[in-house]
């Protein structure tokens, strides 16, 4: 289910993503969230940067754990630290359309909708939240 909400829905090699994975977690434009129940993790989220935006790459929840509102909540319990650690004025996300329940989430974690645009040939909609007291923040 995960994958099929991806915009690029192939199988990936394991190699390969383990690759990309190491070039995430060493890259100072990236962080990666994990949400735990107990000792138990149930979520994650990721975020990359992109100039003073960064853009919430993907969430994905536990098979197990699905329809228990945890996607929303690795969101909202993740927004302040993102902006903060990255430096960054405004958060976005590209969602496709037919995905309802990430459509709720940020709607109800208080992302914008911005409208809608096509991403890779595939009809999405844009969301916007914009970070807290960006004046404080030194942005690079």
């Amino acid at each position: 289910m995960v994958r099929r909400n991806s915009f690029n829905s192939d199988v990936i090699p394991w190699r390969e993503h383990e690759g990309w994975f190491g070039r995430r977690l060493v890259s100072a434009d990236t962080r990666i969230y994990i949400l735990e129940e107990g000792d138990r993790p149930v979520a994650q989220i990721r975020y990359e940067k992109r100039d003073s935006t960064a853009e919430v790459g993907d969430i994905s929840v536990a098979a197990s754990d699905r329809g228990k509102g945890y996607g929303k909540r690795v969101l909202l319990e993740t927004l302040s630290l993102a902006c903060e650690e990255l430096k960054i004025r405004e958060l976005f996300a590209v969602v496709k359309y037919d995905n309802a329940a990430s459509l709720r989430a940020f709607l109800s974690a208080g992302f914008v909708l911005e409208g809608e645009i096509w991403e890779r040939g595939t009809r999405c909609s844009r969301f916007t939240y914009p970070c807290p007291c960006p004046d404080r923040l030194q942005l690079r």
